[in-house]
């Protein structure tokens, strides 16, 4: 799996263009088997759905998510004219996940030389991005795509160019999720601060950047520093940074940075920002609402209300310390560049190893992403370490310090939610470890010009065994999304179109939605906000009931708004999902909220199917 010679560029077509023709259909099955309990699928379409109808974004329709998702949803659908459905948002989360995959096939492709391990990156990552399929219509699909794109951008040749798309793509991520846009602004200037010249003042940025980045998580997860869980993910998250600032801060980097850089990186953030902001406000929305909805209520009503602790398992701990130290002795030359590249390989298997048992999760009793989670962190800065004799396709040194950082504080993600953030911090580790893996076996095969090792790896019929080894995996994952999508059954719900559920699933949902529209019902509230069954059903929901973790993001005096709408509605009915309701708020009692106390003295249950139960107004 060496680097090899540089392939033409109709290989290179040819090649990205079969993987993502292979993932597409996979993706396509993969992402119309899925319907969340949850239903944040239905939650942002409704958002959609009321953005669309002409309500002003913060200040009519609940979101804390930023424009970028509005803006793009706004394009393949409005401007296309196509209809808002589950069907047409599961297309646009399927062009996402096999772009994205596209985008981590030609970062592997730019950064080791290799089309076979290109594309080995490539499948490891598209199914560590089933998140996608798996909740559909999410903004993370955005955010997964911009974050290696920007992983892309690092190694742009252009000094101009990569810090103004850098630059750019930090504002877009800022104008989707604000945490993640926050964190790959701090990794970027942190890397910025290491590569600024002229010396003494790069010494002066270098040490802020540094300790700025080992307080930043620590800041972030103040709230919940009391708890063990937490304590551990901070834990090894600063000590991942530290073995990150050991191995770049002060090492020669080959592209300087100055001021120049920081205004066009600024601009461009600073620009990218702006032109989605004005896209809301031209659509009526408020600036103070925005800033209301996007960033102060996310941290009061759901970081610490309402959170999800990360996997971290106390033996992290230990490993995070074992990585420390070896990045300390790497810095200072006590280890050989042997040593190194096999370090680099060992680590690389190791990733790889930990994505495949995935398809044996149930044998082995353990969530590969959350594996990855408590392993990779701490030795990701092996991207960054030098590399000898290494043939990678390229060894800028900054590009990989920038990298390194993106990687490392990207982890930050899992806080406080740590569900499909998990496999979202996954992608950027499985990269890295591609890198590693070329940088080790282009040492270890430079270093053996006459060993059987070298001759075995550069062997063609070795590399074409491997290429269909690997076309076999890409089928296989094809071929099990389609057999399993054809054992489902369609829904037959308006816009559902190729959707298909297990079933008894959906014999249960058309049950229920079949007595739903039997009722007489006029006014659909669901607990939690569960909006896919008003768009399955034609039932509107009360007008101030757009979010669907209502229960832990309204105040009692929007409950109460709601209550007075509903009260005069004689025709107005309830779908409850219980262990939704304590999934939201911990188990907690929410019997004195207004909306929560209303629906229970004035509502009863008229049918119960698995974890749903439909409630009728008592007579």
């Amino acid at each position: 799996m060496t680097a090899s010679p540089a392939h033409s560029t109709a290989k290179v077509i040819a090649c990205s263009l079969l993987v993502s023709l292979l993932g597409a259909v996979t993706a396509y099955y993969r992402a119309f088997v899925s319907l969340a309990p949850y239903d944040d699928e239905g939650t942002m379409m409704w958002s959609l759905k009321g953005f669309f109808e002409g309500r002003p974004l913060y200040d009519h329709v609940a979101t804390i998510y930023g424009p970028l998702y509005y803006f793009y949803q706004w394009c393949a659908h409005v401007l296309t004219g196509t209809p808002l459905s589950h069907h047409s948002v599961r297309m646009v989360s399927i062009a996402f996940w096999v772009a994205t995959a596209l985008i981590v096939f030609l970062l592997a492709y730019r950064t080791t030389g290799s089309l076979l391990l290109a594309c080995l990156t490539h499948n490891l990552a598209f199914r560590a991005m089933v998140f996608i399929g798996d909740e559909p219509a999410h903004p993370q699909e955005a955010c997964a795509f911009l974050l290696v794109t920007l992983g892309l951008a690092c190694f742009a040749r252009n000094r101009t160019w990569r810090a103004a798309i850098m630059g750019a793509l930090a504002g877009l991520l800022v104008a989707t999720k604000v945490n993640l846009g926050i964190f790959v602004v701090v990794a970027i200037s942190a890397g910025f601060a290491y590569s600024w010249r002229p010396k003494w003042l790069r010494t002066t940025a270098s040490i802020l950047a540094s300790a700025g980045m080992l307080v930043f998580p620590v800041l972030l997860m103040w709230g919940h520093l009391p708890e063990w869980w937490a304590v551990k993910f901070c834990a090894l998250v600063v000590v991942s940074l530290a073995s990150a600032i050991v191995i770049v801060a002060g090492a020669d980097e080959d592209v300087p940075v100055g001021f120049r850089d920081l205004i066009i990186a600024g601009v461009s953030l600073a620009g990218a920002i702006a032109a989605l902001c004005w896209f809301v406000l031209a659509h009526g929305s408020t600036m103070r609402a925005m800033i209301d909805w996007v960033i102060i209520r996310p941290g009061t009503s759901f970081g610490h209300g309402w959170y999800l602790p990360a996997p971290i398992r106390s033996f992290a701990l230990a490993w995070a310390a074992i990585g420390f130290i070896l990045a300390y002795c790497v810095r200072s030359g006590r280890v050989s560049e042997a040593s190194l590249a096999f370090v680099k390989v060992g680590f690389a298997v190791a990733v790889i190893a930990l994505c495949v048992a995935g398809r044996f999760e149930a044998l082995f009793n353990f969530v590969p992403q959350q594996a990855l989670l408590n392993f990779a962190p701490p030795l990701l800065w092996l991207v960054a370490a030098p590399s000898g004799k290494a043939g990678s396709a390229t060894q800028d040194s900054q590009a990989r310090t920038l990298l390194l950082l993106l990687g490392v504080i990207q982890v930050l993600y899992a806080y406080p939610i740590a569900g499909s953030q998990t496999g979202f911090t996954t992608v950027l580790m499985i990269v890295i470890a591609g890198i590693c893996l070329s940088d080790g076996f282009a040492w270890i095969c430079g270093s053996l010009p006459a060993g059987r090792l070298s001759q075995l790896f550069r062997a063609r019929p070795a590399r074409l065994a491997a290429a269909l080894c690997l076309g076999a995996i890409y089928l296989s994952l094809a071929w099990k999304a389609a057999s399993l999508y054809a054992s489902f059954e369609p829904l037959g719900f308006p816009g559902t179109g190729s959707m298909r559920v297990e079933p008894q699933k959906a014999a249960n949902l058309r049950a229920l939605v079949a007595k739903v529209n039997a009722s007489g019902c006029r006014t659909l509230i669901t607990e939690p906000g569960l909006f896919s069954f008003n768009l399955f059903t034609g039932k509107p929901a009360p007008a101030g009931l757009n979010s669907g973790a209502w229960i832990v993001a309204l105040s009692a005096a929007e409950q109460e708004s709601i209550v007075r709408e509903v009260a005069q509605d004689p025709d107005a009915c309830v779908i409850r999902r219980q262990d939704m309701v304590d999934q939201w708020t911990r188990r907690g009692d929410t019997s004195s909220q207004p909306l929560v106390r209303y629906i229970r003295e004035n509502f009863r249950s008229a049918f119960e199917v698995t974890d749903y139960s439909f409630l009728v107004r008592k007579h």
